[in-house]
């Protein structure tokens, strides 16, 4: 698989929609069960940057050139929520961002898990999509339609 500079233009962007969308989750988060309390270490903020990284990877398979079906792209988009969610509750079991002891911890870490991986993959089908109109709109005018 040859990367592009487009391709890692997209991983760097996606990177940082991630990484941004964890940090506002994690003020978030800690705001409900700490009520301000808790003060992220510079650890906490590498291992954020360290499931920022793990994601952006564990995308690799979605840039080759090989076409997909549709089912197939599903798979792949389970698979790839699945390698995010457990490095996710790995690092945060490690760093004890929840406690196992108290289930609505664990539940709401799911649950922030859940939605910076909504938020993110809605923001890059939204501006994904923008610029695929933008294209073809560009084709039809050059093609004088």
């Amino acid at each position: 698989m040859k990367f592009n500079k487009e391709n890692i233009n997209s991983m760097i962007t996606t990177f940082c929609r991630i990484v941004t969308t964890i940090l506002i989750a994690c003020c978030v988060y800690c705001s409900f069960f700490w009520k301000n309390t808790r003060i992220f270490s510079v650890t906490d903020i590498f291992c954020i940057l360290m499931i920022g990284f793990t994601s952006v990877l564990y995308l690799i398979p979605f840039y080759s050139q090989k076409e997909r079906s549709k089912k197939a792209l599903f798979i792949l988009q389970i698979i790839y929520f699945l390698e995010i969610n457990i490095t996710s509750l790995i690092i945060g079991f490690w760093r004890e961002w929840f406690s196992t002891q108290n289930i609505i911890s664990v539940i709401f870490y799911e649950a922030v898990i859940i939605f910076v991986y909504t938020v993110v993959m809605i923001v890059s089908y939204k501006i994904d999509n923008s610029k695929a109109k933008e294209m073809n709109e560009k084709l039809k005018a050059r093609n004088g339609e």
